[in-house]
């Protein structure tokens, strides 16, 4: 695109590394930097997308202020955007009270549908241990989904001279985000697909499976929950 500086010379120019590292983690801007290759031009791979999701943050931004409500949000994100970073990792979108984490791009770690997976329980226990030492202005308990899925999308910029992002489009991106939806209506908090369960299995302990019609699927899909 025209009067867009390369990505590699954007992570050359920021000194500091701080916009970068809130969606990337250390060792790929590392990476980058050594290599001098641009792993964020358009093409199509396999990545293990997580979608999380903050309940009822509508009922708990309608008994906050304005600036306590940025403040609750700000500290769980930032520490659910650690764990994904720690895990190789990247944070594609930050979806007001939730966000969406992408593994294997725009490098494979060789292990992302299980550092996906690893990422979604690590969610599950931060929240507990969040809950026991929560703020006095909570009244109830933080609780949030994570739905996890697997397969082949299409990742690179996309946008204008004006505006652009690095995105990933595709199946496994919607059928992420439906699972999550999908934890409101049943006890496991952590929900992936077959694409995913066929990657990780044997390596974390499965606690029930389920057949569920999902938006955009012509017929039922199989539908894991895994113990914390």
């Amino acid at each position: 695109m025209p009067n867009i500086l390369p990505f590699t010379e954007k992570i050359t120019s920021c000194t500091d590394g701080t916009l970068l590292q809130q969606y990337f983690s250390e060792e790929l801007i590392e990476y980058i930097r050594i290599t001098g290759t641009n792993p964020l031009e358009n093409r199509h791979q396999q990545v293990s997308v997580l979608f999380f999701d903050i309940r009822n943050s509508t009922g708990i931004a309608e008994q906050l202020a304005p600036k306590l409500f940025a403040q609750f949000l700000n500290d769980i994100l930032t520490d659910i955007i650690d764990l994904v970073c720690g895990a190789r990792g990247s944070v594609n979108k930050i979806l007001g009270d939730g966000l969406l984490a992408v593994f294997g791009a725009p490098v494979s770690s060789g292990d992302d549908a299980f550092n996906a997976v690893k990422v979604g329980l690590e969610i599950q226990n931060y929240l507990q241990t969040y809950n026991d030492v929560r703020p006095d202005y909570l009244i109830q308990p933080i609780e949030a989904g994570v739905g996890i899925a697997t397969g082949q999308v299409f990742a690179g910029i996309i946008g204008s001279v004006h505006r652009q992002e690095y995105t990933v489009l595709g199946d496994p991106v919607n059928v992420a985000s439906r699972l999550e939806s999908l934890t409101r209506y049943c006890p496991d908090k952590v929900l992936m697909d077959e694409g995913t369960y066929q990657l990780i299995k044997g390596r974390f302990e499965t606690l029930r499976t389920y057949k569920s019609q999902v938006r955009g699927k012509s017929k039922p899909i199989k539908v894991y929950g895994i113990m914390p």
